[in-house]
C-alpha cells in the first residue's frame, strides 16, 4: 500500500509510520504502562519490529500513523487502521499509544482517535470502525465511548477479556 496519507487536527499532524520512527515506536510499546494494555504483552525486540514493519509495508489493508504535536513537531503518539475492507467499508482501529507520560491526560488520545476515525470516513469512505480493548483499560474505553463507539460484545482471547466496540458513520 502507498503509506503516504497525512492529515492534521487542531493540535496534531499525522504522518505515516516510517523506518525512522520504528525504534521510537518499539520503545513506547515496551513501556510497562503501555505494554500491559496489549493482547500480546511481550517485550518487542528490534529484529521482530523490523520484520513486522517490512510486512506492514506490503500490506494493502493497514495504515499506521505517528501523531506529532504541531507547534514543536514532537512525536507524541501513534495508532492505526487495520484490516481495511473497501468493499464493506470497514476497518479495525488499534495500537493507540501516547508515547510519553508528559503528554498523557491532555486530550491527545481522544484527538488521535477522533482524527483517525474522521480520516477513515472522510478520506477512505469507510462507514464502520471496530476495535477490541482490554476490559481493564478504563482510559481507552472512556476515550472510545466519548468519541461514540458502542459496546457490541465481549470476546476472550489468550485468557483476556476483550470488549468489542464499534463506531458507525452516517452515510450521506
Amino acid at each position: 500500500m502507498d503509506h503516504i496519507y497525512n492529515f492534521e487536527t487542531d493540535r496534531l499532524l499525522f504522518l505515516p509510520l516510517s523506518w525512522k520512527d520504528l525504534e521510537m515506536i518499539r520503545e513506547w510499546r515496551n513501556q510497562n504502562h503501555i505494554r500491559i494494555n496489549f493482547i500480546d504483552q511481550n517485550i518487542i525486540e528490534t529484529e521482530q519490529q523490523n520484520k513486522w514493519f517490512g510486512n506492514y509495508l506490503k500490506n494493502e489493508n493497514d495504515i499506521m500513523f505517528v501523531a506529532f504535536e504541531k507547534k514543536q513537531h514532537i512525536p507524541i503518539g501513534s495508532a492505526g487502521l487495520y484490516r481495511i475492507n473497501r468493499i464493506y467499508k470497514t476497518a479495525e482501529f488499534g495500537r493507540l499509544m501516547i508515547g510519553s507520560k508528559q503528554f498523557s491526560g491532555n486530550g491527545y488520545g481522544t484527538e488521535i482517535v477522533k482524527g483517525i476515525c474522521n480520516f477513515a470516513g472522510e478520506e477512505l469512505g469507510l462507514t464502520t470502525i471496530y476495535l477490541q480493548v482490554l476490559d481493564g483499560n478504563e482510559n481507552a474505553k472512556h476515550i472510545y465511548q466519548k468519541i461514540g463507539f458502542k459496546v457490541t460484545g465481549i470476546n476472550v482471547e489468550s485468557g483476556l477479556d476483550l470488549i468489542q466496540m464499534e463506531l458507525s458513520f452516517k452515510v450521506p
